[in-house]
């Protein structure tokens, strides 16, 4: 019957989060930046296919990349200051800014 229905709920209705738990709306928009403080780029979406949560950077060149949403990928999470922190594997060229 829910098929197909989009469905949301106001902020002060969601349940109180322990330390070290965000809701994904929090995180999308942060800044990802590396380990030595370099812009990696934005956090534009986080998933969860199933296997654990994911989480989408534009690069600052445009081109996207999905991480795990752990350790070691993402070291810090500082949403109140605006940005996480990523180590993205060795495969993955870095372009710094």
């Amino acid at each position: 019957l829910l098929r197909g229905m989009e469905l949301y709920i106001t902020e002060d209705r969601l349940p109180e989060k322990s330390d070290g738990q965000w809701y994904f709306s929090e995180l999308e928009g942060l800044e990802a930046r590396l380990v030595d403080g370099g812009l990696y780029g934005r956090v534009v979406r986080l998933y969860n296919f199933g296997a654990g949560d994911i989480v989408e950077i534009e690069c600052g060149n445009g081109q996207k990349e999905m991480l795990p949403f752990k350790k070691p990928f993402v070291t810090d999470v500082r949403p109140d200051k605006g940005y996480l922190v990523v180590s993205p594997p060795e495969y993955v060229e870095v372009e710094k800014k």
